[in-house]
């Protein structure tokens, strides 16, 4: 029985200490001797002839009580830690958005090798977006494609 209530508290104290390096742990500590089944203990340990069935049943369920505190304390670590990486994944997405809109604005509007919206690939294009492969297009970019030559 002085098993069970050694490392009942042990097992409170290290959860407590979990809770406390995490900034998680309330005003008041989890104290094991305020546990309904401690005073059982306590009583059933003071009282003779031992009754081995209970002080089994009570130092179980004291168990059971410290070890679903522990539980609950490594979840409560869990959730703050999952919750502290996805803050940093929001932050570090904010700031690459904002760092490749920098780079956007700083580079100026997107090139296509003239004026216009058209293709060329020689030559130069004044215009809005016919294809040309040769000569010099000036024109409003409906006529296709032409090779060779200009289009007025």
């Amino acid at each position: 029985m002085k098993r069970i209530f050694h490392e009942g508290q042990g097992q409170a104290d290290s959860a407590q200490r979990l809770l406390e390096s995490r900034g998680l742990a309330g005003r008041s500590r989890f104290e094991v001797s305020l546990l309904p089944e401690y005073g059982q203990l306590e009583a059933q340990l003071a009282a003779r002839p031992y009754n081995l069935d209970d002080l089994e049943a009570i130092g179980r369920s004291y168990a059971a009580q410290i070890s679903s505190f522990a539980e609950e304390a490594n979840r409560l670590v869990r959730q703050k830690e999952e919750a502290e990486r996805q803050a940093q994944l929001a932050m570090m997405r904010e700031r690459q958005r904002r760092e490749q809109a920098r780079k956007r604005m700083s580079s100026g509007p997107p090139s296509s090798g003239g004026f216009g919206g058209g293709r060329s690939s020689g030559g130069s294009s004044w215009g809005g977006g016919g294809r040309s492969s040769g000569g010099s297009s000036w024109g409003g970019g409906k006529s296709g494609r032409s090779s060779g030559g200009s289009k007025w």
